[in-house]
């Protein structure tokens, strides 16, 4: 009996023992361990254009934050510039240029920078590459005074009811920028665009295309919602497309002129 009694305080108290000794000790995983536990989630597999460019967005400011606009841009920009680019089927960007801007030389060099420098972009998935294994892009960089810049924003679910939308699917005008086809057509801030000539607009790479698509001189009728009121304006962006090309082509000249000069 009194044997027992000692062999069960004597388990007593090393137990005790051995909870003190774990409390006081602090036990660190293998790093194997710790990666394991700390990263990050896969990410979901990109099934639309729209989630394409959302990772692509996401790429640039992750590389260059400075560059990020939080908010909502000012009504009236500092500068519009539409990039178009060619990624292939690694991510690799294939070929990027200024397709349309109002004519701000150093925002179209932040944003073609700021596009090359997140390179190599996330692969896109083969189900949007084309013939030649290459997806082709259109995307608006916005600007504000400061220099920072938003892609194109898509109208959410939310925002489509209190502007009197019966969908989601749409393109709000959260800013203009001067001299550019929207400002001279009489878009303001606030209006959504529901359809470009005969094509319906579900997402902002909608307009972007069909906008970018149009020759030089050609003018095209944009159904608008204001308010609750439907609308429509007529549009001339491809002239704004010839009129950055003789720009730069008149600058290249310039240049070409002074080169001489200072050799």
């Amino acid at each position: 009996m009194c044997l027992s009694r000692f062999r069960s305080a004597a388990g007593a108290v090393i137990a005790a023992l051995t909870a003190l000794t774990m409390g006081a000790c602090t036990v660190t995983p293998p790093p194997r361990v710790v990666a394991a536990r700390t990263a990050a989630p896969p990410a979901a597999p990109i099934q639309t254009l729209r989630e394409y460019k959302a990772r692509v967005a996401q790429r640039i400011f992750k590389r260059d934050p400075s560059l990020l606009l939080k908010g909502t841009p000012q009504a009236m920009l500092r500068s519009f510039v539409l990039v178009s680019f060619t990624v292939d089927g690694n991510g690799r960007l294939v070929d990027s240029s200024v397709h349309r801007t109002n004519g701000d030389d150093e925002a179209e060099d932040t944003a073609l920078a700021s596009l090359r420098r997140a390179v190599p972009l996330p692969a896109p998935p083969a189900r949007l590459l084309n013939g030649n294994g290459q997806l082709e892009l259109f995307e608006g960089w916005m600007f504000n005074d400061n220099g920072q810049f938003q892609w194109q924003t898509d109208v959410d679910p939310g925002l489509a009811g209190a502007v009197g939308l019966p969908r989601s699917a749409a393109t709000l005008v959260i800013s203009v920028a001067p001299g550019s086809p929207a400002l001279d057509a009489g878009l303001t801030p606030g209006n959504v665009a529901e359809q470009i000539g005969d094509k319906t607009i579900d997402h902002a790479a909608d307009f972007v295309a069909q906008d970018a698509a149009l020759p030089p001189g050609d003018k095209v009728v944009l159904q608008i919602a204001r308010g609750a009121r439907p609308m429509t304006v007529t549009i001339n962006p491809g002239e704004a497309v010839a009129a950055h090309k003789r720009r730069r082509a008149e600058r290249a000249q310039q240049i070409g002129s002074v080169l001489p000069c200072i050799r």
